[in-house]
C-alpha cells in the first residue's frame, strides 16, 4: 500500500487497531482465562510436592479428598480438551469395534438406567460393568447385554480390567 505522508501511514495504522480492537479484547480476555486455569492447576497439582511454599489445606474425609480429585479433573480437562477427547474416543472405539449388531441396545439402555435410578435411590454411586472387559490383557469381552452388570463405583474401581474365574 502506498502513502503519501508519514502521518497518513500512521493514520492507517492506528485506525486499524481500533477496528480490530475487539478481537485484541477477545484474545487477551482468553489468554487471562487461560493463566488463571494454569495457577490453579498449579496450585492443585503441584501443592503436595512444594508444601512449603503453598499453603493448602489437608482434607481429613475421603469426600474432601474426592471433591478436591474431582476439581483437579475439572480444571485438567479444561486445561486439555484435547487430551479428553482422545481418552473418550478410545472408548467409544474400543465399545464400537466390540459391539455387535445381534445386542439388544433397549436392554443395555435398561442396565444405564437402572444404575441412575439405583444411585438416586440409594444415594451410592453405581456403574455399569463389563463382566468381560472390553480391553482385558487376557481376554476381551462384548458390549452386549449378557456381558453387563450393575454393581458400585467402589467395587468397579476395585474389579478394573481383570477377570476373574
Amino acid at each position: 500500500m502506498q502513502f503519501n505522508s508519514k502521518e497518513e501511514e500512521l493514520q492507517y495504522y492506528k485506525d486499524g487497531y481500533k477496528r480490530n480492537k475487539p478481537t485484541h479484547q477477545w484474545y487477551y480476555k482468553k489468554i487471562t482465562i487461560f493463566n488463571q486455569l494454569v495457577r490453579e492447576i498449579k496450585v492443585l497439582l503441584l501443592a503436595p510436592k512444594y508444601s512449603c511454599s503453598v499453603k493448602v489445606k489437608v482434607p481429613k474425609t475421603k469426600e474432601q479428598l474426592r471433591a478436591i480429585r474431582v476439581e483437579q479433573e475439572r480444571i485438567y480437562n479444561l486445561a486439555n480438551p484435547h487430551i479428553r477427547t482422545a481418552i473418550r474416543a478410545r472408548r467409544r472405539a474400543a465399545e464400537m469395534h466390540r459391539a455387535v449388531n445381534w445386542s439388544n441396545k433397549k436392554v443395555i439402555s435398561a442396565y444405564y438406567k437402572q444404575s441412575q435410578r439405583l444411585t438416586d435411590c440409594l444415594g451410592i454411586q453405581f456403574n455399569v460393568d463389563h463382566i468381560l472387559p472390553l480391553r482385558g490383557k487376557l481376554v476381551s469381552g462384548l458390549h452386549v447385554e449378557h456381558n453387563l452388570q450393575v454393581i458400585t463405583e467402589a467395587s468397579n474401581n476395585l474389579k478394573s480390567n481383570e477377570y476373574t474365574i
